[in-house]
């Protein structure tokens, strides 16, 4: 409040982002007076506005900038104007000279314009310019208002006035006859009344021409420009360093190829310096009468200085310029548009509940996955459900009071993800105890190795594979081969996909490659439905249908050889590094019975076999120790372990010089209970048991009484994580 004090002039500056703005107070002693209004404008075209004070009983003030300071230049440069008692002006260039005239309402006379002829001085060329119509001169005036814009699209700016006095008023329109003089076409125009209060100019229909809002004490009034033509260019000015409507912007248009070369200037405009009083101003979509007959260069130079031309543009058109364009114009505006959000305190209140519901989301959905083993589709349709429902509740809610609108929509995203959980975990505490996970995944095991080493399994995958994928090739005429892919089809329905379901379930069971496992059972659904509900004869001819299963079948292989990857590699060891450390463990019993115990390897030390390392070791322990035995009365006493490949199988070979075995009893030591030794009977049948289960086995190569004998173990090829 103690700014309001009558007749000084205060500048508040925004100083910086989110600051309040603060007085500048350097022109209070200028401008003490009994003003009326600013006139912001660059009268001396140095690129720095310049202010006219409007004095209603005192003389007028013209502040010049002048090395960054403001200097008072009325004396100097108002020549023959009676400069005293004015009630408000705006600034435009009448002649198309390139210099802001200015356009003066006073008390004793309604109109005086001041022609700029030499950077920012003045000469009044009322007499010369103005019609003296005696509607100028009425007794008794109110108020008046004055408004300027091209209301002819001749490329020269007209002057509207509106006058009030106690008995009545006019409107009055003085045109622009191409800078020379204004004319009265009030009557002409009949727009001389009703009188208005004050106008509006802009293009209101969007044909190009201005169009004029009168308003008033009661009805207001549309006098609507039907010139209709094609000579006019509108631009639009988007501020983004400098203020967001570009007001303080100059704007210069020339012949196309005449840039900046002032005898040819066709129109000059400073945007905002029209402004006539504080009730209401004009649209500040610049506008320009130009004819449709030739092109224009355009200059615009905004506030902060940043100059874009724009060539050959074609009249008739309207044209958006913005200060920045482009990833600058992003970088520019998005740290103002980011802090202007987030200090919101609705933005707030949504950014944490936003926050809260992904929160909840998350760890509701993994808590289900690690606990409660939730598949793909469970959890991904709980996870959309609950997301869409959550912001449809936002969204319905959003004009709601603070209660509802920030409250509603977590609480049942809450409930919608606890409460599943909540059931699972009801569910497993009634459901029996789980199977212990090593059996488990021997049980997975088992059934790799059923479905990847029998045959018929995978004969079945590819046969159907190529038929389906070759379907085009296939004659349909040839009743034997339908047969045979139908037979094929019902084994793959019986059999295989039985067998893939039980992996499917095993290793959902183990908690392992979930994400795999949920795109082989979604593939194999989908080639199940597709056999089941067409008929071999239709999906071959379905080219489409029969490479889709085709495609789903080549995906369900590969998928099963990850899962079998994965597991395998949890039964694989290292061959060496096993048979290193039970030949270590027997060093003593070897070095008591003076036994030689030779290895020999033809394979790399990091060489993978398909078995766990502690039961290959129990099985080379007890075929060691066998040997060792049968070495007893022996003079020669040697062992030879040899590790080789035979593609595909890995070989330990076990040669002793021992008193033999009897042919016929080749097997017979594999029996259970059955040994040569009186031991238990077990060891050789738990170790092929063992060995069966892997695909592997023992078994005797040779043995010749009282010269020794060989053992050979067969292995499969183990594999790497």
């Amino acid at each position: 409040d103690k700014y309001k004090k009558r007749g000084k002039l205060l500048q508040f500056i925004n100083s910086s982002f989110l600051n309040k703005f603060k007085p500048d107070k350097t022109l209070k002693r200028l401008t003490k007076s009994w003003n009326t209004q600013t006139v912001y404008a660059d009268f001396n075209n140095d690129d720095v506005d310049d202010i006219f004070i409007v004095e209603r009983w005192r003389e007028n003030k013209l502040l010049l900038s002048e090395a960054g300071k403001l200097i008072d230049k009325t004396k100097q440069n108002f020549s023959d104007f009676n400069n005293n008692s004015s009630s408000g002006a705006l600034a435009f260039d009448y002649n198309n000279d390139g210099l802001l005239d200015l356009l003066v309402s006073r008390e004793d006379s309604v109109l005086v314009l001041l022609e700029n002829f030499s950077n920012g001085h003045f000469k009044n060329v009322s007499n010369k310019k103005l019609s003296c119509s005696n509607k100028m001169h009425l007794t008794q005036k109110i108020s008046e208002f004055l408004n300027v814009g091209d209301l002819n699209n001749d490329g020269f700016t007209d002057i509207l006035i509106n006058i009030r006095t106690v008995t009545g008023g006019n409107n009055i329109c003085l045109m622009n006859q191409e800078g020379k003089y204004f004319a009265d076409y009030s009557d002409s125009l009949k727009i001389g009344l009703p009188f208005v209060d004050g106008t509006i100019l802009g293009d209101i229909d969007n044909d190009g021409d201005l169009d004029i809002y009168g308003y008033r004490s009661g009805r207001n009034l549309l006098w609507k420009n039907n010139l209709d033509d094609k000579n006019y260019i509108k631009l639009f000015l988007r501020g983004i360093i400098s203020n967001t409507r570009a007001i303080g912007a100059k704007v210069w248009i020339y012949p196309a190829g005449k840039l900046n070369r002032k005898n040819e200037l066709v129109a000059y405009k400073q945007i905002g310096s029209d402004i006539y009083g504080t009730n209401s101003f004009n649209d500040l979509t610049a506008h320009f009468g130009l004819s449709n007959k030739t092109k224009y260069d355009i200059k615009v130079r905004f506030d902060t200085g940043k100059e874009i031309v724009i060539r050959n543009a074609a009249a008739g058109h309207t044209l958006i310029i913005e200060e920045l364009t482009g990833l600058s114009k992003t970088l520019y505006l998005l740290p103002g548009k980011f802090i202007r959000t987030i200090i919101l305190r609705e933005f707030q209140i949504y950014l944490l509940i936003i926050l809260l519901a992904g929160f909840t989301i998350y760890f509701g959905i993994k808590n289900g996955i690690l606990k409660y083993k939730w598949e793909f589709k469970l959890y991904f349709s709980l996870g959309l459900i609950n997301i869409s429902l959550f912001w449809l509740i936002l969204f319905l809610t959003k004009e709601s009071n603070d209660f509802i609108k920030f409250l509603l929509a977590p609480s049942v995203l809450i409930i919608g993800i606890v409460l599943p959980n909540l059931i699972f975990m009801y569910m497993k505490n009634r459901s029996p105890i789980e199977e212990n996970q090593e059996i488990l995944l021997d049980k997975l095991f088992s059934q790799l190795i059923n479905f990847t080493h029998g045959e018929w399994a995978l004969r079945n995958l590819n046969s159907l594979q190529v038929f389906f994928q070759n379907a085009a090739s296939i004659d349909k005429s040839d009743s034997d081969l339908l047969n045979q892919i139908g037979n094929r089809k019902e084994t793959f329905l019986k059999l295989t996909s039985p067998s893939i379901e039980v992996i499917i379930g095993l290793t959902q069971k183990v908690n392992s490659l979930n994400e795999i496992t949920a795109e082989l059972k979604n593939g194999l659904d989908y080639i199940c439905e597709s056999l089941n509900k067409n008929k071999t004869e239709c999906i071959l001819s379905d080219y489409l249908l029969s490479g889709s299963i085709g495609q789903s079948l080549n995906k369900i292989k590969q998928l099963i050889s990850i899962i079998k990857t994965d597991i395998f590699s949890q039964h694989s060891s290292n061959i060496i590094s096993v048979i290193q450390s039970v030949v270590e463990e027997l060093k003593p019993i070897l070095n008591n019975e003076n036994i030689t115990l030779t290895k020999l390897k033809d394979v790399e030390d990091d060489t993978l076999v398909l078995i766990k390392n502690f039961e290959l070791a129990d099985i080379l322990d007890n075929s060691l120790r066998n040997s060792i035995k049968s070495l007893s009365s022996q003079k020669e006493k040697r062992i030879d372990v040899l590790i080789s490949r035979k593609p595909p199988k890995i070989l330990i070979e076990i040669e002793d010089t021992g008193i033999g075995i009897e042919p016929n009893k080749f097997e017979k030591i594999f029996e259970f209970g059955y040994s040569q030794f009186n031991g238990t009977g077990k060891g050789l049948f738990l170790a092929r048991k063992s060995l069966d289960k892997y695909g592997g086995r023992i078994y005797v190569k040779d043995s010749t009484l009282n010269f020794g004998s060989k053992f050979i173990i067969e292995l499969n090829k183990g594999y790497k994580k």
